[in-house]
């Protein structure tokens, strides 16, 4: 029945309505006249009753209640029932009464519920929750009654009883209810406030139940209430799409605009949930997660939380890849207190996380370790046995004592693994047993898992071997878990049973690893291989691919049995140019000028005479390099059809190519064997996210980059390389220069910037990084893999966030030193010498000197080598006789000339060269310097630090850092005369327009300040970087 307590609402019968009351009566105000009912009460309530609502409301402590109650309990109707069980839910708490009057109580109320309406049933679910009240056949006729009046339900009846049955864990129990209260939620969502909105959110979230068009209300309501919602709502909404696997980009993407603008507010328990969310959702914001990394670190929340909060957060952080290093330097010292009560769900999710993102923290491993060792492995289940196994192999922990452990309980429990958990721990065991291709003893190589040793490789060895059996009889999904297990089988050395794993289904990326591991261990096998890639191949990849294969040594064997199935090629962008220069590969033209003249030509600039270079996932930018240089180049793909086609390619126009196929990590080994140490003068890194930043680190500790060695990072603002950058700017042997790449307007092909670095010394030093980086080293992550279904959204935020922690850090690039013919994705043809002095001077007062280069040095090599002095001491100094050769009498220029020495080729100063005779041959006498003594009348290079408010800045250090040329001072006494600080400048001339309602720069600044049309440029791109305006 629905009633009102004026009678203003019939329940079943009409003639009901005149006389149907409520308990509310005139215990509260008017304006709550319109307040449900608990129960239909035919002819009002009485005074005697009415009272006792008032002394039950009224109630200080629980004794207090169980007096009334026990005094008026007889007398008390539906309604006073109601009333004393939530007043008891309040005054105890989450702690379950007990006691003869309470039972009482509660035997009565059950007797009651078939009277009761939807608000006195969700009061009293709302309630049983509170109190943790599981009282079997009292919920089932809850839920009973519930969903006979589920029509009845208004928002906020419909939210409280679902949180209480959702908290009370009766879901699968009741799924008629449930499906009632997803119909209401549907029809009625739209009139919840925000706080019924994030009650229902979480309880069908929780629960995992409810639909799509559920969702979608939900999601209406969510966008409506949106500057409503406070962080628990925002997370519990975030919390139902996440659980239910529902996309939904719009509601995500404003759930992180008005979480960004209320990180502040947020609490322990919403930053868990959110980030947990959002993570299951794959609809991470770096940059929202960095700041409530920040925020969870400034307010100690991670000493407040429970293991469950704080393996969550981890494992959120983990799937978004952000390595967060105050955060988890928190969550260490968290597990180290309190990993010993720890169930194991969570010391997996602990290990599995902090793999993940290679989190080596000795505490926080001791701590898992602790709670490994001693039998209590035997605890775990498959996945989290599985979790720990793979983290402690990751991470290389050394401990012979859990090394044992694992694989005794591993080799009892393999037979209960499913197929995926089955791969993730076999992955351990070969990191763990190291074979490197191979399960022969002696030729395991030297490991960097110490703790394999030869105590436990037999049993080690035993449970892999169990375990690729097993593995070999299950059927494999195509993908990731093909991919995986086909690598597995050729680590450990079984290439004709990787083989066999393919006989069904396969792709290019399984083709790629099967004719890496077959080319380095069996050349017949390599050879049959190549062949049976061809058979499918289109034209001219095909003909790319017998080549390869009439190139293998060995006996040559015809059968295909046995033998995987050909894959589907996907013609990407880089295949398409590929095609290209293969069709002219076949035809006997010459080589693209493009190539040889445009991008070999720029990348080749960057150093002087290598005898060696390596390139590394460069594509055709390989070929160009080798063409452009006379040294040996080695190009290390992990592609298979990539790697034929440039050996095509190679044959044809580039014999001191060698393109080598396979991980990185092994052929720079290969590199190691063959070159030796430090052979490598030019190196050449592609692509983004942390892959640029491992193959220098893996150059570097294998010693491979000579004294001297030229570095060139491909792409490091898109996709992104931000913490290979921050390697190469902290570390003191290394000088940096980022050098910014012109693109046509409206290019979506846009490799970045160009990391150019100078390696001086091999001493391998710790870097120590800010915590920034971690998000954007995700986000870069991220856009690398998405690769060609990235948007144009995604790429803008990152830039935008990236150039911020730039121009913070010092690190903003030089301008239009390179140029981008984006059609063709290579470099345009640019004389080296141009490229130099534009390098020296931005501004082109030094191109007029270009074709006295070209006349007197062929290029820049000579050029370089006739102008560097070596002394007997290894210190390098620049000729001064390169001044009288080229003419070059401005102080100013010859100061940019030698800037640009001491930058690329580390001079010390400027000398003039011994004559062969003392005396004869001096352009001036010693006495007289090259340069002032004094230089104040030198543009110098302003090495400030960005201050935290633009109010602390000099006028003349903003002027330098808009244009570094120093052309802008002329500025400098009209911005002193009208203006106070920089900050004020900023504020004066930047607005919100009211329709667009985005940030615009005011272009009265340009008359204020005379600034000409030449300058106008600058001063807009600065506004739009640090300001945020839009032009």
């Amino acid at each position: 029945m629905h009633a009102h307590h004026d009678g203003g609402t019939t329940g079943a019968s009409r003639t009901l309505a005149n006389n149907a009351s409520s308990f509310y009566g005139s215990f509260f105000p008017k304006t709550r006249s319109s307040l449900p009912p608990i129960f239909a009460s035919v002819g009002g309530r009485s005074d005697v009753v009415k009272a006792a609502d008032a002394r039950i409301r009224a109630a200080g402590s629980f004794s207090e209640l169980l007096d009334i109650v026990q005094e008026g309990l007889a007398r008390f109707d539906e309604g006073s029932l109601v009333i004393a069980f939530c007043t008891g839910a309040k005054l105890v708490g989450e702690r379950l009464p007990s006691g003869p009057t309470w039972k009482a109580l509660q035997e009565k109320l059950h007797q009651a519920v078939a009277r009761l309406e939807p608000r006195g049933l969700s009061m009293v679910a709302y309630a049983s929750a509170k109190l943790a009240w599981r009282e079997e056949a009292f919920l089932l006729d809850l839920a009973s009654e519930s969903t006979k009046k589920a029509a009845h339900f208004g928002p906020t009846d419909v939210a409280k009883i679902c949180w209480g049955f959702t908290k009370l864990e009766m879901v699968q129990q009741v799924p008629d209810f449930w499906t009632a209260m997803e119909t209401v939620v549907q029809r009625k969502v739209q009139e919840a406030r925000h706080v019924d909105l994030s009650m229902i959110a979480w309880a069908f979230g929780m629960a995992e139940r409810g639909s799509s068009a559920m969702c979608a209300e939900i999601s209406s309501a969510a966008l409506r209430l949106m500057q409503e919602l406070t962080p628990q709502c925002l997370a519990n909404v975030a919390l139902v799409f996440a659980r239910l696997g529902i996309e939904n980009s719009e509601l995500f993407e404003a759930i992180r605009r008005r979480t960004l603008s209320q990180v502040l507010d947020f609490a322990d328990f919403d930053v868990t949930s959110l980030c947990w969310a959002m993570a299951r959702a794959d609809a991470v914001d770096f940059e929202l997660f960095d700041k409530l990394a920040n925020h969870t670190v400034s307010c100690g929340f991670v000493k407040r939380y429970s293991a469950e909060m704080a393996a969550q957060l981890a494992w959120a952080f983990a799937v978004a890849r952000v390595a967060h290093e105050p955060l988890f330097s928190e969550l260490s010292d968290f597990m180290a207190q309190h990993a010993s009560v720890f169930e194991a769900q969570y010391v997996a999710n602990f290990a599995w996380a902090y793999a993940t993102l290679d989190i080596a923290d000795a505490s926080a491993w001791q701590a898992v370790a602790r709670e490994c060792k001693g039998g209590r492995l035997w605890r775990y289940r498959p996945d989290e046995l599985c979790a720990v196994c793979w983290g402690f192999a990751k991470i290389g922990w050394e401990d012979e004592e859990l090394i044992g452990d694992m694989a005794q309980v591993a080799s009892h429990r393999i037979s209960e693994l499913e197929t995926r958990s089955l791969i993730n721990l076999l992955s351990a065991f070969v990191v763990l047993c190291d074979h490197r291709g191979t399960l022969d003893m002696a030729q395991r190589q030297e490991s960097d898992i110490a703790s394999a040793t030869l105590e436990h490789q037999e049993e080690l060895t035993s449970v892999l071997e169990r375990g690729l059996s097993e593995l070999s009889t299950k059927a494999l999904q195509p993908g990731q878990e093909l991919v995986v297990a086909v690598r597995l089988f050729c680590k450990a050395g079984r290439v004709t049973d990787a083989c066999q794993l393919c006989c069904q289904r396969t792709d290019m990326t399984t083709w790629s690893v099967l004719l890496a591991t077959a080319e380095r261990s069996d050349a017949s096998l390599a050879a049959r291989l190549w062949d049976r890639l061809a058979e499918d191949l289109p034209e001219p990849f095909a003909s790319a691919v017998r080549r390869c294969a009439a190139t293998c040594h060995g006996v040559r064997m015809q059968e295909s049995y046995g033998l995987p199935a050909t894959p589907q090629l996907e013609v990407s962008e880089q295949l398409q140019r590929l095609a290209g220069l293969l069709r002219g590969a076949e035809a006997g033209t010459g080589a693209p000028s493009m190539l040889a003249a445009g991008r070999g030509a720029q990348l080749a600039r960057f150093t002087v005479s290598p005898q060696f270079a390596l390139d590394i996932r460069g594509g055709e930018d390989a070929l160009a390099l080798a063409m452009a240089v006379r040294c040996p180049v080695w190009c290390l793909e992990d592609s298979a059809i990539v790697a034929a086609g440039l050996r095509r390619c190679a044959a044809a126009w580039a014999p001191n190519l060698e393109v080598h196929m396979g991980p990185a990590e092994y052929l720079m080994e290969k590199v190691l064997q063959r070159r030796g140490a430090g052979c490598v003068d030019l190196l050449v890194l592609h692509g983004g996210g942390e892959a640029q930043l491992e193959d220098f680190r893996r150059a570097e500790d294998l010693h491979l980059l000579s004294q001297g060695c030229q570095l060139l990072s491909v792409g490091v603002m898109l996709p992104g390389a931000p913490r290979l950058l921050w390697h190469l700017h902290a570390h003191s042997d290394y000088v940096l220069e980022v050098l910014e790449v012109k693109h046509e307007p409206d290019s979506r092909d846009n490799k970045g910037w160009v990391a150019s670095c100078r390696c001086w010394g091999r001493q391998k030093q710790a870097v120590s990084e800010v915590s920034e980086l971690a998000a954007l080293k995700a986000e870069s992550e991220q856009l690398a893999r998405l690769s060609g279904l990235r948007t144009k959204d995604m790429e803008e935020r990152f830039v935008e966030r990236f150039r911020r922690f730039l121009i913070v850090h010092s690190l903003w690039p030089k301008r239009g030193c390179l140029t981008l013919d984006t059609p063709r994705g290579v470099l345009e043809a640019t004389r080296p010498f141009r490229a130099f002095l534009l390098d020296v001077d931005p501004g082109e007062r030094a191109v007029g000197l270009e074709k006295l280069l070209m006349e007197r040095f062929g290029d820049m090599a000579q050029f370089v080598q006739a102008s560097v002095l070596r002394s007997s001491d290894g210190t390098r100094n620049l000729s001064a006789h390169v001044f009288q050769e080229l003419g070059i009498a401005d102080t100013v220029l010859q100061a940019e000339f030698l800037r640009w020495f001491q930058d690329h080729e580390r001079v010390a100063d400027v000398v003039f060269p011994m004559p062969a005779e003392a005396g004869a041959g001096f352009l001036r006498p010693p006495s007289e310097p090259i340069l002032p003594a004094s230089q104040t009348d030198l543009p110098k290079e302003r090495s400030w630090e960005r201050p935290a408010d633009l109010r602390e800045m000099p006028f003349e250090d903003w002027l330098v850092w808009i244009d570094a040329s120093g052309e802008l001072l002329s500025y400098l006494p009209t911005v002193q005369e009208s203006y106070d600080t920089v900050a004020q400048i900023a504020q004066t001339y930047t607005s919100v327009d009211k329709a667009t309602k985005q940030k615009v720069l005011d272009p009265l600044l340009f008359e204020d300040l005379a600034i000409t049309e030449a300058h106008r440029p600058l001063f807009k791109q600065w506004f739009v970087e640090v300001c945020g305006v839009m032009i």
